[in-house]
């Protein structure tokens, strides 16, 4: 009977011991920036504006052949977050051909939804080609976009580039416990990403 108990005991102790430590460094490993000499730019068309205001100001985009820009459909008559981040981008002065791809309903994994489409749409357009990609991401979203990505492309330089998350935003986790509450769903998300 004590052996039963400690064959269940000690997995969930692990569990909770990895869960901490993983949530006390997880801010510097899950927004970590690691971008590479890439030709192909993507960005999620989701993150807040204030995300987006950072990236001509953080990113040389003219030195990208293909910038690609992801986002859900809500419906075919309703403009999509792919087009809507588009406008905003060109709002903001950026002059680069954007490229939108829009995922009409990408089910439970939007990530990997996303990726998906990136996949068809680089393997029709790079067909026999070389290329490498940058992603923008958001905070502590970057790690699971980095490794959703990195399955779909083996073999290929992919690099992330993280947004922070501002004060301002209303992404921005005030409270502590919500701060770590939000790096362990990223954590959980990320080794589901794995499983699935």
């Amino acid at each position: 009977m004590k052996l039963k108990a400690v064959k269940i005991i000690t997995p969930i102790v692990l569990i909770i011991i990895s869960c901490v430590i993983s949530i006390h460094f997880g801010e510097k490993v899950l927004s970590k920036n690691i971008p590479v000499k890439a030709n192909i730019l993507i960005i999620e068309g989701w993150l807040p504006a204030e995300a987006l205001e950072m990236i001509p100001e953080r990113v040389n985009l003219s030195g990208y052949e293909s910038i690609l820009i992801t986002g859900m459909a809500f419906t075919k008559n309703v403009k999509s977050e792919a087009k809507n981040t588009a406008d905003f981008l060109k709002l903001l002065g950026v002059k680069e051909p954007l490229i939108t791809l829009d995922t009409l309903y990408p089910g439970r994994n939007r990530t990997r939804a996303y990726a998906v489409n990136c996949k068809k749409w680089i393997d029709i357009s790079y067909k026999g080609k070389p290329y490498s990609i940058n992603i923008i991401s958001l905070d502590f979203h970057s790690k699971r976009t980095y490794f959703t990505y990195k399955s779909l492309e083996k073999g290929i330089d992919i690099g992330i580039i993280s947004m922070p998350v501002t004060n301002s935003s209303d992404l921005y986790i005030s409270s502590r416990i919500e701060r770590y509450r939000y790096i362990l769903k990223e954590y959980i998300s990320l080794i589901l990403n794995f499983l699935y």
